[in-house]
């Protein structure tokens, strides 16, 4: 690139985190595993949830099953293999322990510790209301994003409100007792500074009753055909733990998705081996109606209330939920059914949605059965005379060694609109697939391979012809010496897309190659360096092939106690948007950024974290797009007049 005249590394960093949050940002594997994702900024329910985790590790000396694989990279095996040495071998002491399992790899441990804890059992054992408060937990989130630049939207009186994004939290968890949250945001032009909230209050156990939730939460259930969260881990660099998912049942809304959650009440009655889940929800979801039929034309979830267009939007239509949902477990065998109805004040257009109704029914069964080191789990789902099912296959041999097999069938008029389960869209849909993956260790590196070849039963609503694809990923990762690892990502999809020749539209080949090379250098506690040199290749019918190169220097360094800093530098050139690139960044804690980089430039940002003594942590970032080749960026309302893009964002985190 012309520009690059400079020989500048960045020598500010942090390496090893201030606190548990911070582990989530410095775990290179879940970073990996986000950033797979083709969103600008994902949906932080993810990040949420991997933050709950650090922030309240789990007991491994009375944790279940059930527990234990709500951890990322840990499967339904490798969580029975750890009870299993509990069971013999008594209560563990150290979590270096889980070494000595057999069935268990250095990766692997390495990975779930930070989710792991072991109970002092010495805790004096107190009145319940003493508990509650005594090991409850307060923590307080503010934060504030501010772009120094000014889009034509401002400038323009387009948007009502203040160029500032705001965003506060308040928890309150007391252990396996009580927790209670409310969480509010303001996207930047927004009026409000209630423009979105969301709520919620949960007893662990009451009687007979676990579980009491109310406010905001989502039913996660079976494979996610019916019901699941806004967002989940699909295909990435682990080809084989993030098919086969693991519900959470009742989760907590903690994210700041707008729309898609369910508001009301929801609790679990445990009788024995059977578990019933009652539910329900009025909610009131963004939409855009016909001016003339009334009807829903699109459901809008970005959440955006900047413009008048946008406010008349806002909670157009109405969503009432009933459901309940049962699962009985059986020597680790788990079978569910679940029945939810979802009523609507406004019908949908069918031939947007291929459905009318405002009254839509829901049945599904799941299930999860294991034969030795074999587990069959999927589910399947019935809507409208219609049925989605996917099933899969894991087969677990040794400790090294584990393949997995997946089929899915979403027909092309299902619509499940809480629905998010595993496939090449993030909704239940117009798809069926075939995947297969595998991961294997060997003493020269970990292996991670996946082929998923899939095909979509009409190409679009305006033209109704079936397209096909394939999608393949190696990605390597080995440690010759202690301090350095390096990994390799080898990825190719392969599709066909629309395209009009001669005023017609036909199905062309289009191919999409993608190659990544990463160097990670953990020098010490207090240095860590990442290098990562990425390219991009296209090639579609009837037009100029297309690339594009990333290449990026991050360092983490730990200046003093309490006191980090983390920077990156990143040079990239690509010849279009259709050749971007993306790259997650290390941000404020909670806050999970992937932007698109295209065209021709430089972006860089500097993270500040300081830990006083008091439970008051700072967190402090300041970012820069520059292209020196552009006299604009971005489009619409959005458009600065400058080459230049560049902001700050602080956030305090107060914790008792």
């Amino acid at each position: 690139m012309r520009f690059i005249k400079f020989t500048l590394m960045l020598l500010l960093p942090f390496s090893p985190l201030y606190s548990q949050n911070d582990t989530i940002e410095n775990n290179i594997n879940l970073q990996s595993l986000i950033e797979e994702s083709s969103n600008e900024e994902v949906e932080s329910q993810i990040f949420e949830s991997i933050e709950d985790l650090i922030n309240n590790p789990i007991d491994i000396n009375t944790a279940t099953i059930d527990q234990l694989i709500q951890i990322p990279f840990l499967d339904f095996n490798t969580a029975r293999a750890i009870i299993d040495y509990k069971n013999t071998n008594g209560n563990f002491n150290s979590l270096n322990e889980l070494y000595r399992i057999n069935k268990l790899n250095d990766q692997i441990i390495e990975k779930i510790i930070p989710f792991l804890k072991i109970e002092n059992k010495n805790k004096e054992i107190l009145s319940s209301i003493k508990n509650v408060l005594i090991n409850g937990k307060l923590n307080f989130r503010t934060r504030i994003i501010n772009n120094f630049q000014t889009p034509e939207g401002f400038l323009e009186n387009k948007y009502s409100g203040s160029k500032q994004k705001l965003y506060s939290r308040l928890l309150f968890i007391s252990d396996n007792y009580f927790r209670a949250g409310f969480i509010s945001e303001k996207d930047a032009g927004e009026k409000s500074y209630l423009d979105y909230y969301s709520f919620h209050l949960q007893f662990k156990k009451v009687s007979f009753i676990s579980n009491l939730t109310f406010g905001d939460y989502n039913i996660e259930f079976g494979q996610g055909l019916a019901l699941w969260s806004p967002y989940s881990y699909s295909k990435g660099i682990d080809a084989v733990n993030f098919v086969n998912k693991n519900p959470h049942d009742i989760k907590l809304n903690t994210g700041t998705n707008e729309n898609k959650f369910l508001r009301g009440i929801a609790f679990n009655i445990n009788l024995k081996s059977l578990r019933l889940t009652p539910f329900f929800s009025k909610n009131y979801l963004d939409a855009s109606l016909d001016s003339t039929t009334n009807k829903i034309n699109s459901l809008i979830t970005d959440g955006y209330h900047r413009t008048k267009t946008e406010e008349t939007r806002k909670n157009n239509v109405e969503e009432n939920i009933v459901g309940i949902s049962s699962e009985y477990s059986i020597n680790n065998n788990k079978f569910g059914i679940l029945y939810y109805n979802s009523k609507l004040n406004h019908e949908f257009d069918e031939h947007k949605f291929f459905i009318s109704s405002r009254s839509n029914d829901y049945y599904s069964f799941s299930y999860s059965t294991f034969i030795k080191q074999l587990n069959i789990s999927g589910e399947l789902t019935y809507h409208n005379s219609l049925i989605a099912t996917i099933n899969n296959i894991l087969i677990s041999i040794g400790k090294n060694l584990s393949l997995i097999f997946s089929f899915r069938n979403y027909p092309e008029k299902f619509f499940s609109m809480h629905g998010y389960s595993f496939g090449e869209k993030s909704y239940v849909q117009n798809e069926a697939g075939f995947y297969s993956g595998i991961n294997f260790s060997t003493a020269l590196g970990n292996f991670n391979i996946y082929y998923d070849q899939f095909r979509y039963f009409r190409s679009s609503n305006s033209f109704a012809y079936p397209l096909k694809g394939y999608e393949f990923l190696l990605f390597y990762d080995y440690k010759p010496f202690k301090q350095i690892e390096i990994r390799f990502k080898y990825k190719i999809k392969k599709k066909e897309e629309e395209v009009i020749i001669d005023n017609f539209t036909s199905l062309q080949p289009f191919k999409n190659e993608n190659i990544r090379i990463e160097v990670l250098f953990n020098q010490s506690n207090k240095l860590k360096l990442r290098t990562r040199i990425e390219s991009i290749m296209l090639k579609r019918y009837n037009f100029a092939n297309e690339k594009g190169l990333l290449l990026f220097e991050d360092i983490q360094y730990k200046l003093k106690n309490n006191f980090y800093l983390n920077g990156r530098i990143v040079f990239f050139k690509t010849d279009s948007y259709d050749s971007r690139i993306y790259e997650y960044e290390n941000d404020l804690t909670g806050l999970v950024t992937i932007p698109a980089l295209y065209g021709e430039g430089m972006r860089w940002y500097v993270l500040l974290k300081y830990k006083t003594n008091f439970g008051l942590n700072i967190s402090v970032k300041y970012s820069e797009l520059f292209k020196p080749n552009e006299k604009n960026l971005g489009s619409g309302y959005n458009l600065i007049n400058k080459n230049l893009d560049n902001g700050i964002s602080l956030q305090l985190d107060l914790m008792f």
